[in-house]
């Protein structure tokens, strides 16, 4: 009855109210509609954060609308986005299906909780007692205080119109009766607080105080001084049971006292209008969102992750074994088992706290014949679920376990690897080098930029340290059985790059992970291989037409658990790119799972 008395009362309303929502003009124009006053608020400094990010060329327009049953004029085309702030989860799943909805856009959601002295005799409340707290009575009637509440309670509120007071106000303020409804006023002796802090400490120092905040969860003070009071469980309609709030980032569904935001997109709306969406949620979206007080699903996920993260820390995790050779002379797995355990280690982290507990073993063979040994296993018995190699297996090791392999077919992945660049002064005039011409210079058999078409002047050599990982590379794939000679060494990439920039005849290999994005004052030579030069681009190094680099290869076993498989796809992702390249790695996580 109650939704009947609400469509009649909007469709009324929309007859007589024009909406402030622009009709779609063209595929750069967003037009949004909210609910709510800080919805519009929120809404605009979505659009401004969505606009800076498209460019000029994109239109963000955002009106408001009564709150109950909006959805009319989602359905009718008047905008190309709704955010709704009030419709159970019945109303919501019926609403998507009669629109053609695919999706929800959950920004987040806004929780109110209660607090009273620790001396207070209460331990909860229900939407109708806290109403009774709050709202203005007659005169001449009597006020009736929920158990445990003294006579003279007082109650604190952070001033202005925050989403704390629009949630109070739904929930608690709200009256329905058989000729319509409405809201009651709140009482004109409430205690207007600056911050949510300020309301804490108030009831802290009050006996007899109740405050209403909406919880901060990135609020450090806030979570310190809510230590010093007691957080009542909060019940809704009657039939609803009591429940205590959460602390902490987590969108808490059940708890009474609490809103979610959700934008609908319209079936038909342009391109533009669902990259606002996906802004909306994105980590961008949720640093917006979140300084308006709001709890994200991004920061949820982001909160959890950490709590994971401390359970690994204290040794919980179920393990999983990933093995690996020691030793190899392109220090690739790290540079051995030490390194190669570090690795792993950092790995193992970043996908804890991006997925799930778990914690990794890293066995380090003495070479890849051993190690793939444990991975394939024996006879009889099941080996162990991934392996990670600095190459593909050597003859050695494919003649010992040939058969084997064969017939585990295992899957093979290219998740990284150590690639050297060549850089030269912008000023030679040299554009491209074969593995020889590379070879010659750098054993000092050339010694004269005009034997290769690069101008005069005497070729200057700079690199890295022999044992440099990068350096290790580049004498096993540039200079393979070959002795550098005349060749300044530098302690690092930055020093390298430096050095060449400064010497109009330069050239130096350096670690390509350590090479800035921006502001290089050097140029990077492409490499030649049969007959064409590639430069070190990711497309290059995968399919090894790029010689400078030495890749790294992830197999698991077919029968490898959900875990394992898990793990894999998560390192050979975009998502373990900053653990790569920490690592002196360039990440190839756009590379297939080939055979």
């Amino acid at each position: 009855m109650r939704r009947v008395l609400q469509i009649i009362i909007v469709c009324a309303v929309c007859l007589a109210v024009d909406v402030c929502v622009a009709e779609q003009a063209g595929e750069s124009r967003v037009s949004v509609l909210a609910t709510t006053r800080n919805g519009e608020a929120l809404m605009r400094k979505m659009g401004d954060g969505f606009v800076s990010d498209e460019g000029d060329g994109c239109e963000f327009r955002v009106g408001g609308n009564m709150r109950w049953f909006p959805f009319m004029d989602l359905q009718g085309g008047k905008c190309d986005v709704l955010l709704h702030a009030d419709a159970t989860v019945t109303e919501r799943k019926g609403l998507k299906r009669r629109l053609g909805l695919t999706r929800e856009y959950v920004i987040g959601q806004g929780r109110i909780i209660a607090v009273v002295n620790k001396r207070c005799a209460a331990s909860k409340l229900d939407y109708k007692k806290i109403g009774g707290l709050l709202k203005q009575i007659k005169k001449g009637d009597k006020r009736e205080f929920p158990a445990g509440f003294a006579k003279n309670t007082k109650c604190y509120v952070e001033a202005g119109y925050s989403w704390g007071r629009e949630i109070l106000q739904w929930r608690c303020l709200t009256w329905q009766d058989k000729n319509g409804g409405g809201r009651y006023r709140c009482l004109d002796d409430v205690v207007q607080c600056a911050s949510s802090e300020e309301v804490v400490t108030k009831v802290k120092a009050d006996r007899n105080g109740i405050g209403f905040i909406l919880y901060n969860p990135y609020d450090a003070g806030l979570a310190e001084a809510l230590k010093k009071v007691k957080v009542l469980a909060i019940g809704g309609d009657s039939d609803r049971p009591y429940v205590t709030p959460k602390l902490g980032a987590v969108i808490q569904d059940d708890y009474p006292l609490s809103e979610p935001l959700i934008l609908y997109l319209h079936p038909k709306a342009p391109a533009i209008a669902k990259a606002f969406c996906e802004f909306a949620v994105s980590e961008a979206g949720a640093k917006i969102a979140g300084e308006q007080g709001l709890i994200t699903p991004w920061h949820q996920k982001e909160y959890e992750g950490e709590l994971r993260l401390a359970e690994y820390k204290r040794g919980k995790g179920e393990r999983m074994f990933v093995v690996g050779a020691a030793g190899s002379s392109a220090g690739g797995v790290g540079g051995g088992s030490v390194g190669g355990k570090v690795l792993m280690g950092e790995l193992n982290e970043a996908y804890v706290l991006a997925r799930e507990l778990v914690r990794v073993q890293y066995l380090a063979a003495g070479s890849d014949v051993a190690a793939a040994g444990l991975f394939v296993g024996k006879k009889g018995k099941i080996g162990k679920e991934i392996l990670i190699l600095d190459d593909r297996l050597g003859d050695q090791a494919v003649k010992v376990h040939g058969e084997r392999w064969s017939e585990l077919d295992p899957v093979e992945h290219m998740a990284a690897a150590r690639v050297v660049a060549l850089v030269v002064n912008p000023q030679v005039t040299v554009k491209s080098l074969t593995l020889g011409q590379v070879e010659g210079i750098f054993a000092g058999k050339t010694r004269e930029w005009n034997l290769l078409g690069g101008g005069d002047g005497k070729i200057t050599c700079y690199g890295l340290r022999r044992t440099v990982p990068a350096a290790k590379v580049f004498a096993a794939e540039g200079l393979p059985g070959v002795g550098l000679t005349r060749v300044s060494y530098k302690k690092t990439t930055a020093e390298v790059l430096e050095a060449v920039s400064m010497d109009a005849s330069g050239i130096g290999f350096v670690d390509l992970s350590e090479i800035p994005a921006s502001g290089q004052t050097v140029r990077v030579l492409e490499i030649g291989k049969a007959g064409k030069s590639f430069g070190p681009t990711a497309a290059a190094i995968r399919s090894g037409m790029y010689p400078l680099a030495r890749r790294l290869f992830v197999y698991i076993s077919p029968s490898a658990s959900k875990t394992a498989k898990g793990f894999v796809k998560f390192i050979t992702s975009p998502a373990a790119d900053t653990v790569w390249r920490k690592a002196g790695h360039v990440s190839l996580s756009k590379v297939l799972a080939v055979k």
